[in-house]
């Protein structure tokens, strides 16, 4: 009853002193656990991502063949394969009304029962249900299109399948989300569209003949074996070496290369904010520091009036890191609660340059 009256009044008598550490402290705690949070979440949920869609351990971008199934088959043999999936696609350059592409784009066949994209709302704020198909003449672009080209739904894109006006336009019918190439910091961008229209493409590109601009690809998710131990440099030269994929293949990335470029933004943030925490956490400390010692400073007369009723030295060090500690404990709940809707608007803010709707919860449990 004592302590809890003394520890009353101290925290009363230095109202202001409390509210500034409890300030800073909340400060350096919004910032840690939001830093976390998305540095965590980020690189969960993009390799959840990748492997719920079927990214292999090696994914090769091929052209030149009309059908994937000899080279598959020729690649699955191996002893270090265990499985591949294929992806239809179509190479081509694309134009957003005057602004042309710097790299070509992948329009890829929709197929949802393999390869389930999620879907967003228009306003990219959350998703929305996966369409059962997509429409003839209708395009479903990544989310990142809209800070790079500020494309909406129902622009136009144009694709130039061959010389002499054979284009392609497509109306944007809504955002996707793109695991593998969705973010800003990707200049290859997969475009989703309907069988019909990957026909009606493939078509026009025969009929090109050498004035096609366009020309039909695949992707192929190349899982490796369990038993296989290979580097992923040394699992891309067994498959130049022992099957004729060299002979196709535009390029290829390991799933760590996928990964590493879908994080860069995150990884860039997460940098520069926890800088920002350490200086902060710093400035906490030697905030801290000068504040303790100027209450016990300005206590000295109540201390000594507190020593004549029976008062200990211990019992009153103890009330005064007692106010502290408390003061501390409340910033950092405080703080890690703030955190949540912080990630939360980060994440929301963030979808037209990392492409994905980061979760925002805190990242407890295993990696």
């Amino acid at each position: 009853m004592e302590i809890r009256t003394l520890l009353k009044a101290n925290l009363k008598s230095h109202r202001g002193t409390v509210l500034g550490v409890f300030i800073l402290i909340l400060l350096v705690s919004l910032s840690l656990g939001t830093v976390l949070a998305v540095a965590l979440n980020s690189s969960r949920y993009v390799n959840s991502e990748m492997s719920r869609l079927g990214y292999g351990n090696l994914t090769a971008w091929v052209s030149g063949l009309p059908d994937a199934a000899p080279l598959v088959d020729e690649i699955s043999a191996l002893d270090e394969v265990d499985s591949v999936g294929v992806q239809s696609l179509i190479f081509s350059e694309y134009e957003i009304g005057t602004q042309e592409s710097d790299s070509e784009g992948q329009l890829i066949t929709y197929d949802p029962v393999q390869y389930p994209y999620k879907f967003f709302m228009d306003s990219l704020s959350n998703y929305s249900d996966a369409p059962m198909g997509i429409a003839p003449g209708e395009i479903y672009v990544p989310a990142s299109m809209a800070s790079m080209f500020d494309i909406q739904v129902r622009d136009t894109i144009t694709f130039p399948i061959a010389r002499s006006g054979g284009d392609m336009a497509f109306t944007v019918a809504g955002f996707f989300e793109d695991p593998f190439m969705g973010s800003s910091m990707i200049g290859m961008k997969g475009f989703l569209i309907c069988r019909q229209d990957h026909e009606e493409i493939a078509g026009m590109i025969r009929d090109a003949g050498a004035d096609g601009l366009a020309r039909e690809g695949f992707m192929l998710h190349i899982f490796q074996s369990e038993g296989s131990d290979l580097a992923a440099s040394q699992f891309n030269a067994v498959l130049n070496e022992k099957t004729s994929l060299q002979g196709y293949v535009e390029f290829t990335h390991s799933r760590e290369a996928i990964s590493g470029f879908m994080l860069t933004l995150q990884n860039v943030f997460a940098s520069l904010l926890l800088a920002f925490v350490a200086i902060l956490l710093l400035a906490s400390m030697a905030v801290l520091s000068h504040s303790i010692g100027s209450t016990i400073e300005q206590d000295y007369t109540n201390m000594g009036v507190l020593k004549t009723l029976g008062a200990t030295s211990g019992k009153l060090r103890g009330i005064q890191l007692l106010q502290y500690l408390i003061t501390a404990l409340c910033g950092m709940v405080a703080g890690m609660l703030l955190s949540l809707p912080a990630t939360r608007l980060t994440s929301q803010m963030t979808v037209t340059t990392t492409g994905l709707l980061l979760p925002s919860s805190l990242p407890i449990g295993a990696a």
